[in-house]
């Protein structure tokens, strides 16, 4: 019994010491993780969000009406895309969609919308038309830039996860380059 004990307090040690060495491997990464899912770009994709707690990605659409408008109560159709598991889509649920993942609209002008993420009401995104496009616009860098990705890190050790970083992922308008911001909570 003793030595069953023994062998469980170890094992439990050891996974706990893998855990820590690859949560600090994610703290200290400076760039996107390569091993994570690409999205298919469509016409009305926007940007997607993804954490380093799975490879779960969500997913921020343009949310257009049949005969090709923006619906401007609902601009945005944002959903989960299972890529850890089957692939597939899976709708947010009310409280991941109040609490984390869903967004305001703000101001609304002819050619552009002010929208507020529920998880960061610090910064906003603006969906500026360009082009006969929509696309999502934030300040990344101090710049205005298309919103391309978001990846979010948090300790995921307690009952609610605790963010420790996010990086903005976006082109700059101006220059046409690739630009990203680490923005700590």
């Amino acid at each position: 019994m003793i030595k069953m004990q023994r062998l469980t307090i170890t094992l439990v040690f050891f996974l706990l010491s893998i855990v820590c060495v690859f949560g600090q491997e994610w703290a200290g990464r400076e760039d996107w993780p390569a091993d994570f899912p690409r999205p298919e770009q469509t016409e009305r994709s926007l940007f997607f969000i993804q954490r380093n707690l799975n490879k779960h990605t969500i997913i921020y659409d343009l949310n257009l009406k049949e005969d090709g408008q923006l619906d401007r109560s609902e601009p945005i159709d944002n959903y989960w895309r299972q890529y850890a598991s089957t692939g597939q889509r899976r709708e947010l649920s009310w409280l991941e969609s109040w609490l984390a993942y869903g967004y305001r609209v703000k101001k609304q002008k002819a050619d552009a919308l002010q929208i507020k993420l529920r998880a960061h009401k610090e910064r906003f995104i603006e969906l500026r038309k360009y082009a006969d496009r929509w696309r999502a616009v934030i300040t990344i860098n101090g710049e205005d830039s298309y919103l391309t990705h978001i990846y979010a890190y948090a300790d995921e050790s307690g009952i609610i996860p605790d963010v420790i970083h996010v990086d903005l992922f976006g082109i700059n308008i101006k220059t046409g380059k690739e630009v990203k911001e680490r923005i700590y909570d």
